[in-house]
């Protein structure tokens, strides 16, 4: 697994033109968890902790 920030943090990847926001439709902070796949599993806000959660419970049933 890998984890990826895109962001203005120093360590962050850049998206100057806002580029993955659009593509994702997403206009504040959020998780997206992306399959081995390539595909999406989850777009969830950010401080959403619970939805992140409650996916990943699915994944065990």
């Amino acid at each position: 697994m890998r984890t990826h920030v895109i962001g203005t943090e120093p360590s962050a990847l850049r998206d100057v033109d806002g580029h993955a926001r659009r593509a994702y439709g997403i206009d504040g902070d959020a998780l997206v968890l992306v399959r081995p796949d390539n595909h999406i599993a989850l777009i969830a806000e950010g401080a959403d902790n619970q939805a992140t959660l409650a996916f990943l419970d699915t994944l065990h049933s």
